[in-house]
């Protein structure tokens, strides 16, 4: 039997780089178990605009933390992901309480990433989700942009006329 020599991989939602290929800060690495990092997700509810949020990570059962390296800040970043949760009918499929925090860390803070996430999340009321971390696949594929052929496609169905949309949709 052969053995697979495999290079760890970032991913930036929809597009996978080797790790040492990524540019900018070092991602936030979480010490305990659990965490999922998405880097460079658009948090905007809006679908044709963009407000990128340095890293998200996801914990199936502590939350969502949204964090920005300083000097970067990205403003009302909690907001924002909560209207693109509620554009995508997350409440509806999970009603409940999502802690979220936004997080500013300085690069220092980064070696102590998991006591200042314990520290955030301490103050809010726990999660009460529904379905276990099914929830995580459901925030990861909002954060996840389209591209753009099938967003065209789907400005084109909305604006033709009823028998061009079946056509149109078809292909």
């Amino acid at each position: 039997m052969a053995i697979i020599e495999q290079r760890e991989r970032l991913y930036q939602l929809d597009k996978p780089s080797l790790a040492q290929d990524t540019a900018g800060p070092t991602p936030p690495q979480a010490a305990s178990p659990g965490w999922i990092g998405l880097q460079r997700c658009n948090i905007s509810p809006v679908a044709s605009q963009v407000l990128e949020m340095p890293h998200v990570l996801l914990h199936p059962e502590i939350g969502v933390a949204l964090i920005d390296i300083a000097p970067g800040q990205t403003p009302h970043a909690e907001s924002a992901f909560r209207a693109r949760l509620e554009a995508a009918r997350f409440a509806a499929i999970f009603p409940g309480h999502l802690p979220v925090v936004q997080l500013q860390f300085q690069p220092e803070d980064l070696i102590r990433a998991d006591a200042l996430l314990r520290e955030a999340f301490a103050a809010l009321p726990p999660i009460s989700l529904p379905g276990g971390d099914g929830w995580v696949s459901v925030v990861r594929r909002a954060l996840a942009q389209r591209a753009p052929s099938r967003q065209a496609r789907a400005a084109a169905v909305e604006s033709a006329p009823p028998a061009l949309s079946r056509e149109v949709a078809a292909h």
